[in-house]
């Protein structure tokens, strides 16, 4: 495609209509006009699409989504989970979608709504989480502060700690135990953490 002679054609086009509209008249010429409208109005949009992706934090989101540790650790709900904190918008992903292909909706997703910088944080914010270590178990003050940290999330980080929480039986029971949370061995995790967090909310509202 050679844009410079899209550009002439346009030019050419334009100045015929801009000094000679007042002669044109009759069904078909209108009826081409309007499709040619329509088919530039796309082509803005397909543009736009593209300039944006030389945006500087589309590019870094880009490259760091190929990270051997992100891509280990996206699997796609943590994507989902992600596009939701970070666009503010639910991402659709099908059921055929390679790994690939999930980590390029969650960029073409961002890149369309110009939140490529608010989804790298939440990339790297969920990374740090991930990684940081849990509290020694015998340490209650240690327990404890996992628990008020929970009740300080915001909503969709919640969503992601609850994933984490989900994924470590030992320390989501301790800090239950920790603020006398009665439970057994029976006792559901998911019924564990949603006893958890309205603790640890009740605790943050009382002392705001």
């Amino acid at each position: 495609m050679s844009y410079p002679a899209l550009v002439d054609a346009l030019e050419k086009t334009g100045r015929t209509l801009r000094t000679r509209s007042n002669d044109l008249e009759g069904t078909a010429l209108a009826s081409a006009g309007e499709k040619l409208l329509v088919a530039l109005r796309r082509f803005d949009d397909v543009l736009a699409g593209a300039l944006r992706g030389f945006d500087p934090d589309v590019k870094a989101l880009r490259t760091y989504l190929e990270a051997d540790d992100v891509r280990t650790a996206l699997d796609p709900k943590t994507i989902k989970l992600l596009a939701k904190r970070g666009t503010g918008r639910a991402l659709t992903l099908r059921a055929t979608d390679t790994p690939e292909d999930q980590r390029r909706r969650l960029l073409e997703a961002a890149t369309k709504r110009s939140k490529a910088a608010d989804v790298l944080v939440a990339i790297k914010g969920f990374l740090a989480d991930r990684s940081r270590p849990a509290p020694r178990f015998d340490d209650r003050e240690g327990v404890l502060a996992e628990v008020r940290r929970l009740g300080k999330l915001s909503k969709d980080d919640l969503v992601i700690e609850k994933e984490r929480l989900l994924g470590n039986e030992r320390l989501l029971r301790t800090m239950a135990d920790a603020v006398y949370i009665k439970t057994t061995s029976r006792t559901p995790l998911k019924t564990i953490l949603t006893k958890l967090v309205h603790f640890a909310q009740r605790v943050q509202e009382n002392i705001s």
